[in-house]
């Protein structure tokens, strides 16, 4: 990367190496005007970007960047440069390049520019677009290589649909939430947050939306004036003032709280199909972010938003930044609250708009922003209208989506058709030798309970969320756990004591080590994290479809060493496909995992993959490893004998057969084993009697009968072994 923006060093060579290529790379720099010849070759794909001592510098397909990069298509381009696909010429690996205008820049801007970008390399989020590398073309102009992605922007698939509806929206906008929290955390804002720089790819895995937020710090280096509150670019008309918080508007000084309000303007367009404020001028515009009411937001023809969504974008909207949100974590919280309440209550059921949490206010840490030096500029910033933050054009990466609609639509009343959910636990739980007994309990005990419990999440947070204090509290305090007496997190263990259900006061001695096993209701609401100290839990199981702001909440707790994305303790699902006790968590989610550098035993589940755990360097120091259903099984399964450091392994429903415990048997110092909902026989007794160090056994073959089972032992002396119940809910004794 540069470290200044008239860097020299080195860049002489560079220059006449890259000048000796000719036909991949030009500068037209005696005669900016005049023609290229290569253009006819390239219509439309051929684009001038002002250089710093004021030469345009010519880019087509095929010229080489900074020696490293070959330019392969043209994307996009604007008021702040153009964006390419382009190709590392070492590597052999694509990327996308954006040259920006040295015009739209300042040294300083350039100077602060990279260091957001070196912070947000540092962030690794997976719903922020990475940046690989920055630098100057030709000691002229400046440039940033980031992640390519095959999507779309947001505000393409508004304008193709007219609107989202508001599960995709929801979807969509609560990644969108914790990126910007994620940011905000690092002191970065990003201060031009619209549809069109949140870019919506698919996740590889399941072909749900994935986004991928772009330009984060581009619009405060900006230098460019416009009077439009609208730009062109590409065919695609949009423009930034649409998205401007009432104090950017005026040239103050910003925070998370501005994103925040941009959040909420993109939001409503998302629901609506168009912003909720648009003058007929740049300043129109300003002026009705600055007193205007927004319309009544209203849905696909014509329907009804749901109340909750509509005061949540509403609170987004207010004109004083302390009647906002005040973090991007609170917003991110009430949209998963929100969907889950969409998801669980009956269609028509009436619900009131909630009470949003306070929390403190992170400020954006920008002592150097750029004054303008143009005294027109000063004299309008007075009247509330400022120009010079309207250059920043999205990247605009020209690539065709699909988004996958939701194939099925749930019934979520109460009412349960018995012989539905018992298919499948029927179908599953037979082949690792569950009981009839134990399938009609499983049914009747448990999973009727469940399918209640999580309708009656929402009900179990606003329990929490009306307490005065509700984040500032902390649950352990006193030599004692205080959670609400009538509604429970899940279950508690202190010190080696059972688990006992996470309600009401329980006894919890300084220094004495306690493990949190969260349950399905709580998986939409990450924050009830916030209410454990960093020394509170030596261990947690959680159930979330937000790893990222779990990740965020425990990378302080200091004496954490067990961590599980599934629940242990609950052992039958009515449905493989369903996460009821498991995490939403991705192979995207493994590198924030890995830097828990004090974890000692990790529990993951699907979708993630053996191959991407292969790449974690937590799994050197790990001492056991707990997976359930993980994908791509086998090249983990062949790697395990070389931890040595593995001493406990816990296998769930990855079909272990013998031919698995072959390669389990060469872990020469695994102690405990744990296999549930395998295919075992009598005959898998050899393999186990191959492994040095073994000494506890678990496993679930309750088919088997007394006297085989104990032929079983007697051919395992060494070794303590004990059956639990295939189709029971209650928690492993381990």
């Amino acid at each position: 990367m540069s470290d200044q923006f008239n860097d020299e060093s080195n860049e002489a060579n560079r220059k006449n190496d890259q000048e000796t290529d000719i036909g991949r790379t030009r500068s037209v720099i005696n005669q900016p005007t005049v023609p290229d010849k290569r253009l006819a070759n390239f219509q439309g794909q051929a684009t001038q970007i002002p250089g710093i001592s004021g030469i345009n510098l010519s880019y087509l397909p095929g010229d080489i960047v900074d020696n490293d990069y070959q330019l392969i298509k043209l994307l996009g381009r604007g008021g702040m440069g153009a964006v390419f696909s382009c190709r590392h010429l070492t590597l052999d690996r694509e990327y996308a390049i954006k040259l920006l205008s040295a015009q739209q820049l300042s040294k300083e801007a350039w100077v602060r520019f990279q260091s957001e970008a070196r912070a947000l390399a540092r962030l690794n989020h997976p719903n922020i677009v990475s940046i690989y590398n920055m630098g100057i073309d030709k000691q002229q102009c400046p440039y940033y290589v980031m992640d390519f992605l095959s999507g779309s922007p947001l505000d393409e698939l508004i304008h193709k649909s007219g609107m989202l509806d508001e599960q995709n929206a929801l979807d969509i906008f609560i990644q969108v939430a914790g990126a910007l929290n994620s940011a905000h955390n690092q002191g970065i804002v990003h201060r031009d947050v619209k549809p069109s720089n949140v870019m919506v790819t698919s996740e590889p895995d399941n072909g749900k939306a994935l986004v991928k937020i772009v330009d984060f710090g581009i619009a405060r280096v900006s230098k460019q004036d416009l009077t439009s509150q609208s730009q062109t670019a590409t065919g695609l008309i949009f423009g930034t003032p649409y998205y401007m918080s009432p104090e950017q508007c005026q040239g103050e000084k910003v925070d998370a709280r501005s994103d925040i309000y941009s959040f909420g303007c993109a939001l409503y367009e998302a629901l609506t199909g168009r912003p909720p404020f648009v003058g007929d001028s740049a300043f129109h515009t300003f002026m009705m972010h600055q007193s205007d009411e927004p319309p009544p937001m209203r849905g696909k023809a014509g329907s009804k938003i749901a109340p909750e969504l509509v005061a949540a974008v509403d609170k987004m909207l207010h004109k004083k930044p302390a009647d906002r949100y005040q973090t991007m974590a609170l917003v991110e919280q009430d949209l998963i609250l929100i969907r889950e309440d969409r998801s669980t209550q009956p269609a028509k059921k009436k619900v009131e708009p909630k009470q949003t949490l306070a929390a403190p206010i992170i400020a954006d840490e920008d002592e150097d922003e750029v004054e303008a030096e143009d005294p027109l500029l000063n004299r309008l910033k007075k009247i509330g209208l400022v120009l010079g933050a309207l250059g920043i054009i999205g990247t605009l990466l020209v690539v065709y989506l699909v988004l996958e609609n939701e194939k099925h639509k749930k019934n979520n009343n109460l009412t349960v058709d018995e012989g539905v959910l018992t298919l499948r636990p029927t179908q599953l739980l037979r082949d690792f030798g569950a009981s009839p007994e134990e399938l009609q309990d499983v049914t009747n005990e448990k999973i009727i309970p469940l399918e209640e419990s999580r309708q009656n999440a929402v009900k179990l947070y606003k329990s929490y969320q009306s307490l005065p204090n509700f984040l500032q509290e902390k649950f352990r305090r006193d030599g004692y756990f205080h959670f609400l007496p009538n509604v429970s997190l899940g279950s508690i263990s202190i010190g080696d004591k059972k688990p006992v259900s996470a309600k009401g006061n329980i006894e919890a001695p300084l220094g004495v080590g306690a493990f949190l096993y969260l349950i399905t209701p709580t998986r939409g609401f990450p924050l009830f994290l916030h209410k454990f100290g960093p020394d509170d839990l030596t261990g947690l199981a959680i159930v979330t479809d937000s790893p990222s702001v779990v990740l965020k909440e425990i990378r302080s707790w200091h004496h954490l060493s067990e961590i599980d994305f599934f629940n242990p303790l609950l052992k039958a699902m009515p449905d493989a496909t369903e996460y009821w006790d498991e995490s939403k968590i991705a192979d995207s989610d493994l590198p924030q995992i890995d830097k828990l550098n004090g974890i000692k035993i990790l529990g993951l589940c699907k979708p993630v993959s053996g191959s991407a755990i292969l790449h974690m360097t937590l799994l050197n120091r790990l001492e056991g490893l707990n997976l359930k259903e993980i994908k791509d099984f086998e090249p983990l399964l062949q790697e395990l004998p070389k931890y040595d450091n593995l001493k406990e392994l816990t296998l769930i429903h990855q079909e272990t057969k013998n031919e698995q415990l072959e390669y389990l048997s060469k872990m020469k110092n695994l102690e405990k084993l744990t296999i549930k909902r395998g295919f075992l026989t009598l005959n898998s007794l050899s393999y186990f009697q191959k492994m040095p160090a073994l000494k506890y056994l678990r496993l679930d073959r309750n088919d088997w009968n007394a006297e085989e089972k104990a032929n079983f032992q007697k051919g395992l002396p060494k070794v303590e072994v004990t059956y639990e119940p295939v189709a029971e809910s209650t928690y492993w004794e381990m």
